[in-house]
């Protein structure tokens, strides 16, 4: 059993890159802040280059499938319908990428926020939307309101991203302060990138993941092809 995170800073910004099918030039050319074309370019990208460095085949060889069951719109969860056996999640903000794999059947879900990103006032309404009853106290006790909003928020999303699009998860049901959260079926969370200061993220699994086989691992995205470990 193995989990691997992958992060990367977004710079692939241009939708020629070779590693980019035409769906994905498609849909990046569709986003019109220059940023989020940039993060959603990168992580396409990324993701096909760490699925490669596991399977040991060129990136270009890697197909993804991101069909949506509800729509027409090529938007949904990840999928490798060469590799059955791997999962994958994918996420970026503030300017960087992640992705998850996970081997031997576990379902994965990652999420990444930037902290400054997260609003400085919690409004009541916004907390009657996202927040568990349970959870208010703690997102509105003294000190750093922002990184405990963050902290809360991406382990909910990871925990939705894990579920996908076949099961519908409302943010203030979840109690994610605790792992496994509580909510069926059972979803552990584990936070990641435990000392960086800027942001915060979490990966949700659908089994209790010893940490011994969670990797995290920094990528260098080239913007024009070449991709490589650093």
């Amino acid at each position: 059993m193995r989990i691997d995170v992958w992060w990367a800073s977004a710079e692939v910004d241009d939708e020629s890159h070779p590693l980019l099918s035409p769906r994905e030039r498609t849909r990046v050319a569709s986003i019109a802040s220059l940023p989020a074309r940039t993060e959603s370019m990168s992580a396409a990208v990324l993701l096909r280059s760490a699925v490669a460095e596991r399977v040991r085949l060129p990136p270009g060889e890697i197909r993804v499938e991101r069909s949506c069951p509800h729509c027409s719109r090529w938007h949904g969860r990840p999928g490798l319908p060469d590799f059955p056996g791997l999962d994958v999640s994918v996420t970026h903000a503030g300017g960087v990428v992640g992705v998850a794999v996970a081997d031997s059947g576990i379902r994965v879900g990652i999420d990444l926020e930037r902290v400054a990103d997260a609003p400085e006032q919690l409004d009541p309404s916004l907390l009657d939307l996202v927040a568990h009853r349970d959870e208010r106290a703690d997102l509105l006790a003294p000190g750093d309101s922002r990184r405990r909003f963050s902290t809360m928020w991406v382990r909910k999303e990871a925990a939705t991203k894990l579920l996908g699009s076949g099961v519908r998860a409302t943010f203030s049901e979840i109690d994610a302060r605790r792992s496994p959260v509580l909510h069926e079926p059972k979803i552990w969370v584990r936070a990641l990138l435990p000392d960086d200061d800027r942001f915060v993220a979490a990966l949700a699994t659908d089994s209790d993941v010893d940490a011994a086989a969670v990797s995290e691992h920094p990528w260098k995205l080239a913007p024009y092809g070449r991709t490589e470990r650093t």
